[in-house]
């Protein structure tokens, strides 16, 4: 469990409080001054944590959000946001951030978003047992040739990042076993659902709405409200199984999702973040 915490908050770094509150609860805290020195500290050594005040320049703000991400995947960010101020942007960053407090910070509540997040990894932990020890194989998986030592070791590198992953292969080799492997490796998903769907077997009318889900009246038949696949994913992994055979309209709107971080249910008019994987497949040469 990464008890360290990275703060890039000028105003959390000068707050004693804060500071005392936090290191009561546990976290050992390094400040960065700025944007640049964060990311030094990110390449340098694992942080469980960084608290991010998106409203001062030297920060980085939302910028530095998506480095993180892209730097040190097993990171949560916790974001500070002005209060009530709501723009494209600042909506991005609440999307890709595991929590978020308005200014002024309060002591109390910034070590309890902490906490609340240390909860939830111990909950995912406890739930996979620990996980698999280093170097062994996934249960389904069975070898030892230099092809299946090289793919397991792509698929443990690919297991350390939240990125979306697409496998490619004749039907019947094996992507669903590594889509698996993939994500009871992955320390934020394997303590979650992983949920296969295969798009080839569902008419695209009906695809979107498992997919996105849908709100009481937004069609014909539509008595109450649904929560999509990629809501009930929470925390897991949704494995989108043919995505070669998905209508061109229906992958724009998913690009749109894996972009934002966040669905719009068929008829709805608020977005519901999501914190799920997205793992793909096709037995088609997509080039």
């Amino acid at each position: 469990m990464l008890k360290q915490m990275l703060i890039v908050a000028e105003r959390v770094a000068k707050d004693s409080e804060a500071l005392a509150e936090l290191r009561g609860s546990g976290f050992e805290c390094v400040v960065a001054a700025g944007g640049e020195e964060a990311l030094r500290h990110l390449d340098a050594s694992p942080f469980g944590i960084v608290v991010v005040d998106v409203t001062e320049p030297t920060s980085g703000g939302a910028d530095l959000v998506n480095r993180v991400w892209e730097r040190s995947p097993r990171a949560d960010v916790i974001a500070i946001v002005p209060r009530g101020r709501r723009t494209a942007e600042l909506d991005a960053v609440r999307l890709k951030t595991a929590d978020f407090v308005t200014e002024p910070v309060d002591p109390g509540e910034l070590a309890d978003r902490a906490r609340r997040i240390q909860g939830r990894r111990r909950e995912a932990a406890e739930a996979s047992g620990g996980g698999a020890p280093e170097g062994a194989l996934p249960r389904d998986i069975v070898g030892a040739s230099p092809e299946i030592t090289e793919l397991m070791r792509v698929v443990r590198r690919v297991a350390t990042s939240t990125s979306t992953v697409l496998m490619t292969g004749e039907s019947g080799t094996g992507k669903e076993v590594i889509a698996h492997a993939i994500h009871s490796l992955c320390e934020r998903t394997r303590g979650g659902p992983f949920i296969p769907v295969n798009c080839a077997a569902i008419p695209d009318t009906l695809l979107e709405s498992e997919l996105f889900g849908y709100v009481h009246g937004s069609f014909t038949g539509a008595r109450g409200d649904k929560k999509g696949l990629f809501e009930l994913a929470h925390g897991g992994t949704l494995f989108l199984d043919e995505i070669g055979e998905m209508s061109v309209n229906l992958q724009a709107k998913l690009l749109r999702v894996i972009e934002e971080k966040a669905i719009r249910p068929l008829g709805g008019t608020q977005l519901v973040r999501i914190r799920s994987r997205l793992l793909c497949s096709t037995h088609r040469d997509l080039k």
